[in-house]
């Protein structure tokens, strides 16, 4: 059924089909003979009348039409997230293992007191260097 190229088409003329082919043209603006190739599954409708549609049925049109495959698209997004993030795991805990117990900040300060500060002296432009 995944592959079959009328899916639309029998999804679409399931949702419509019990309204009559006279109501359905009045409520989408289109000749009853339009409406009834919709509810046969023998017309895809075009811009003008998808509009028409959304604003007769609302998302419960689109859903119907279209859901199963949005429903598919999720379920596969998340499997490939989940991988993703299961990769992501091993590959942090391999940076862990390879960066070995180091602590502190990269950059080593060459005195204990907390408020001397670190790097080269700043020389400041108008008063000489620290």
């Amino acid at each position: 059924m995944g592959n079959d190229p009328h899916i639309l088409l029998d999804r679409l003329s399931d949702y419509v089909r019990p309204y009559p082919a006279k109501t359905l043209a009045r409520l989408l603006g289109c000749t009853p003979k339009t409406a009834e190739h919709f509810r046969d599954g023998t017309s895809w409708p075009n811009a003008r009348h998808w509009r028409l549609i959304v604003q007769a049925f609302g998302r419960d049109a689109l859903d119907a039409v279209f859901g199963p495959d949005i429903d598919a698209t999720v379920a596969r997004l998340a499997r490939e997230e989940q991988d993703l993030v299961g990769k992501l795991h091993d590959l942090r805990a391999r940076r862990a293992a390879a960066q070995g117990p180091v602590s502190g900040h990269p950059q080593r300060r060459a005195t204990d007191d907390p408020d001397e500060p670190l790097g080269p002296e700043n020389l400041d432009l108008f008063g000489g260097g620290r």
